[in-house]
């Protein structure tokens, strides 16, 4: 990558330019902010910049491409002011530090409820949470204490969370999901997945839901 923004910065022609701009956003930086967004806050993102879903996922997204932009336009105006040493590090840190504003901005609701489900798992006897192999925090049903992630039990999260519509019409068709206790809710959720889960990511899922 950083020999294309060598490319960027010697192109004389203002259409090259930013036809090289596209292609480094587009094929480079993209992917890799798609795959800080899942690691850091499990956000899914399409190929296509979307998530119809989520729209804070699809705000954030944008945002981190607008920062990025900004960053390597005030590059090729003074590239000796604004030097980039490593294209790849830069997108990451770009994204990170979105990833921490957004955090910051949802961070009241966001802590009353991780604050209530570490209560919650630490004092249900049905509930258990442990470290995963990479040293993240997983959690799920007592019977599963110990259990790594599974493929498949990722693929339902990714799911839930690109499409948390279809858990609630699923597991509550015709009740009112607001009025449902967190342990009740808690425990849909496990089910529905089927296997262990990560503490954020269950945070993720339960603010995506309607009244929580």
């Amino acid at each position: 990558m950083d020999s294309m923004l060598q490319c960027v910065l010697d192109s004389k022609d203002e259409a090259e330019r930013r036809r090289l701009l596209d292609e480094l956003i587009l094929m480079h930086s993209a992917p890799l902010i798609r795959k800080v967004l899942r690691q850091r806050l499990s956000l899914y993102i399409s190929h296509s910049g979307t998530n119809p879903n989520n729209p804070d996922a699809e705000d954030l997204y944008h945002e981190i491409i607008a920062r990025l932009l900004q960053r390597l336009n005030d590059w090729i105006a003074h590239p000796d002011d604004h030097p980039i040493n490593n294209y790849r590090n830069l997108v990451i840190t770009i994204t990170v530090n979105a990833c921490n504003d957004y955090l910051r901005g949802k961070s009241p609701a966001r802590a009353r409820l991780k604050n209530s489900l570490r209560d919650l798992l630490l004092r249900h006897r049905d509930f258990k949470t442990w470290k995963g192999e990479n040293r993240e925090q997983l959690c799920g049903f007592s019977s599963w204490n110990g259990q790594s992630k599974s493929s498949a039990a990722s693929e339902r999260i990714r799911q839930l969370l690109e499409n948390p519509e279809s858990f609630q019409s699923d597991q509550f068709p015709k009740g009112n999901i607001r009025s449902v206790p967190l342990p009740i809710l808690v425990t849909r959720v496990f089910k529905w997945v089927g296997g262990s889960i990560e503490m954020d990511a269950l945070a993720e899922v339960l603010m995506l839901l309607p009244g929580q």
